[in-house]
């Protein structure tokens, strides 16, 4: 039978006992890092924004308000968030978003909650040609309401951002917010 070396054989146990093997949490990317979470990533950064909004829900009348967004993968990468901040209208504004991809509905979801309203309204949508797009319904005074969220790269420096409401199932929508994001820093 033939010897191995000496040399040979620390050779070998040095490889199979002191080389850093890569652990199953090493390995792999978190389950919640789903690869449709690729359609969110033109959000990513810092944006100044000018936001169009209803006064009230049936009103012709609008304001304008501008501030600045910030936009940030969080939890290891499987969530981004967004920090929005506004002036102008009756009070400082301010906001946050939740944006997830859940790989098991093969849906995303949204959550939004804001300084004006409190509660917190959650979405789920879709990836569209240019963006995001999300719907809730709601009971409100007795009928059904739907509401959208779009999210829409414009440029890789532009993005557009739309609330609109729906009373008769979808047929015709009705915008309540209209902002646009354009990238850098004030």
């Amino acid at each position: 039978m033939p010897s191995i070396p000496i040399r040979g054989t620390l050779a070998i146990v040095a490889l199979v006992c002191c080389v850093p093997r890569p652990t199953p949490a090493q390995d792999q990317a978190p389950p919640c890092r789903h690869p449709e979470l690729g359609h969110a990533a033109f959000l990513e950064g810092e944006w100044q924004v000018r936001v169009r909004e209803r006064v009230g829900p049936g009103d012709d009348d609008w304001r304008e308000r501008q501030g600045t967004s910030i936009w940030r993968w969080r939890v290891d990468r499987c969530v981004m968030m967004e920090e929005l901040s506004l002036q102008g209208g009756p009070r400082a504004y301010s906001e946050a978003r939740l944006l997830a991809y859940d790989g098991r509905a093969e849906e995303w979801d949204l959550a939004i909650v804001d300084s004006e309203h409190g509660n917190l309204v959650t979405m789920t949508g879709r990836a569209v040609a240019e963006g995001l797009e999300f719907t809730s319904a709601q009971s409100r005074r007795g009928r059904i309401l739907l509401d959208r969220v779009r999210l829409r790269r414009v440029t890789d420096n532009e993005l557009e951002y739309r609330v609109e409401a729906s009373f008769d199932a979808g047929a015709t929508w009705t915008t309540l917010v209209a902002a646009r994001y354009v990238r850098g820093r004030r």
